[in-house]
């Protein structure tokens, strides 16, 4: 079994034609509490559960023209 820890990172600078995001919420499923309550072997670790997430524009690369800063966004 795998703690669940919350960490953070350093703000990101995005690079050119791509965004970076916030997440604001994201789906955990059944597979992925398995494998943190070790009841399934992960393929490698550290592991992120979760997918799904609903986000927000943070900042945006050059050359992006279709996203802007405080857009929702999804990510798989």
């Amino acid at each position: 079994m795998w703690p669940l820890e919350l960490s953070s990172t350093e703000a990101l600078a995005p690079v050119p034609g791509e965004i970076v995001i916030d997440v604001s919420a994201c789906g955990v499923c059944r597979t992925d509490l398995q494998i943190v309550e070790g009841d399934l072997a992960a393929r490698t670790l550290p592991i992120d559960p979760g997918y799904q997430a609903v986000c927000r524009v943070a900042s945006v690369g050059d050359s992006v023209t279709d996203s802007s800063i405080g857009d929702r966004a999804g990510a798989p």
